[in-house]
């Protein structure tokens, strides 16, 4: 009856039924959806009003809860007071509480392409808070896409007011009444003043709110990283690059001082830009030439004069930057041009890390290799992952788009999934391995055991003189596998092993009284050893695990 009914059309609801309800709270679904794809393999809305407004209010109010708990002193409740007093500022002026709702959605765009959409939405005209100040004010275009090169595997530019929150965080920590973390704050910037002649606060008010970070793979060059097992894998040499906006020479001034500390600084001046390179000696095989560049109004801390010298050729033009490849043009098709984030991941990061981890596989004994694998197999995606990402800070809160080659709904879903898998996989791999090894400790006793009982008794029938070497016991031991520990990878495989094909010098164990009299003068003496584990079997026949 009830599989007829579903057929027949569900007809145990009626029309009216089946319409939309008509919702009595008022919510942010229409402004949050409209910043959407529709028809895609995720769609999330969530309204966050009822859970964030008057959060502060509702933090603050299980303080005297807190406080009223049994063996607290006057201290530990002052303590309480100020600890409250700073959660409840710093969530009132963060903007948490101007947040109405959060939207999320993924679709295919073709070409192998996903697009991600994401809002944390807020009404216009709404509270402020550090949230909505200090990372932008304002969508601009991108000036750090200028400086990135051909070469470039991952960058980071946001806008963030570094001043602002040093005084924010001053503010709240003073209003709370934390006067010794206040008084930190005050000792530090005392003695940033006493180094470098300017205040901390001064040093950051010279930074513009633009930043970066630049990570690049030159595959010129190759680097050497050891591997756990003695060999090399070569990868691309990575450079690295920070990237500030500078209002003034403040703080370039102060670290050319720093860098004029080392007489072998080299300074020189191209494209209108000032450079300051140090040579640095050290123990990696990689280039590692800090770098100190100022042109215009921007201020960089290269990893190689090489590097900062490719940034300014970029930056004037000589040479092919990030824009003009294939991977970012392919990622950035449709993508804003405006924003006060944005970050670029290439898929030769993917590929770098697929290349270690199989060289790592490489070096893992072959009966523990397949849990790495389907480790790895979970982590890793079918294809290297690659993405664009644009942020901005709008009317309507901050509004993200991603586009890359992952699948939307597997990038939200996977780290759910992935998670509990890696849980799961850390705490009984291990397990596994001890059980495993246990189980080897057990069988190399087993071993010793029957070489001792072996050795007696061929000296019973040899007048009490214990046999020369281990293939003398082959009529007292069944097998040669007895003679090889299990956890002797080295060695022959055990079903393989015959007396006439044995060599004694493939044993895992290390005779120690071969044609000695077996007197009974010291039953304690040890007739043999594993060098593996460690175990020893004594004259008498008795076996010691880990001995000496």
């Amino acid at each position: 009856m009830f599989l007829a009914a579903l057929i027949a059309g569900a007809g145990w609801l009626s029309a009216a039924d089946r319409a939309a309800p008509a919702p009595v709270r008022k919510t942010s679904f229409a402004e949050v959806t409209r910043h959407l794809d529709p028809g895609g393999t995720i769609y999330l809305y969530l309204a966050a009003e009822q859970w964030l407004q008057g959060l502060s209010g509702k933090v603050g109010a299980w303080r005297q809860e807190v406080r009223s708990l049994p063996g607290l002193d006057g201290e530990d409740q002052a303590n309480i007071d100020r600890g409250f007093a700073m959660a409840t500022r710093l969530i009132r002026n963060s903007g948490l509480e101007s947040i109405s709702g959060v939207g999320l959605s993924g679709i295919a765009i073709g070409d192998g392409l996903y697009r991600t959409r994401a809002i944390l939405h807020r009404y216009s005209g709404g509270d402020g808070g550090y949230l909505w100040s200090l990372a932008g004010a304002a969508p601009h275009g991108w000036r750090g896409l200028d400086l990135l090169p051909a070469d470039t595997a991952v960058a980071m530019f946001f806008d963030l007011d570094l001043a602002g929150l040093w005084r924010a965080i001053q503010a709240d920590l003073r209003s709370a009444g934390i006067e010794e973390a206040v008084a930190a704050m005050d000792e530090w910037d005392a003695n940033v003043e006493g180094v470098t002649g300017s205040t901390l606060v001064q040093l950051l008010e010279s930074l513009g709110v633009e930043h970066g970070l630049v990570l690049t793979l030159d595959d010129t060059r190759k680097v050497a990283i050891p591997l756990p097992s003695g060999s090399n894998i070569d990868i691309s040499e990575p450079g690295l690059a920070l990237v500030f906006r500078a209002k003034d020479q403040r703080l370039f001034d102060w670290l050319e001082g720093v860098f004029s500390e080392n007489p072998e600084v080299i300074r020189t001046e191209r494209d209108g830009a000032q450079l300051r390179t140090l040579p640095v000696e050290i123990p990696l095989p990689l280039t590692f030439r800090p770098t100190l560049v100022r042109k215009g109004e921007h201020l960089m801390l290269a990893s190689s004069d090489r590097l900062a010298g490719l940034i300014l050729e970029v930056q004037g033009g000589q040479a092919p930057g990030l824009k003009a490849g294939a991977e970012f043009q392919r990622l950035a098709r449709g993508m804003p041009t405006e924003g006060n984030q944005f970050s670029f991941v290439s898929e030769r990061v993917a590929r770098v890390m697929q290349q270690y981890q199989e060289a790592m596989l490489a070096s893992v004994p072959p009966d523990q290799a397949e849990p790495v694998r389907f480790l790895q197999r979970w982590l890793n995606p079918g294809s290297p992952a690659q993405s664009y990402a644009v942020a901005a800070n709008t009317a309507s809160g901050w509004v993200t788009v991603v586009q890359g080659n992952q699948e939307p709904a597997n990038a939200v879903l996977a780290p759910m999934v992935v998670f509990p898998v890696a849980l799961i996989a850390g705490t009984t791999l291990p397990a596994l391995a001890n059980a495993k090894e246990k189980a080897q400790s057990i069988h190399c006793i087993s071993n010793l055991k029957q070489i001792g009982l072996a050795a007696k008794i061929y000296a019973v029938d040899h007048d009490d003189v214990f046999p020369p070497d281990f293939k003398s016991m082959q009529d007292e031991l069944a097998t040669p596998a007895v003679l090889i520990c299990p956890r002797d990878s080295s060695a022959p495989a055990r079903e393989q092993l015959t007396w006439e094909t044995f060599d004694p010098k493939q044993s895992s164990y290390e005779y120690l009284v071969a044609g000695q009299k077996d007197d009974g003068r010291d039953p304690q003496a040890v007739l043999a050893r594993c060098r593996f584990h460690g175990h020893v079997c004594r004259v008498d026949g008795s076996v010691q695990a880990g001995g000496p």
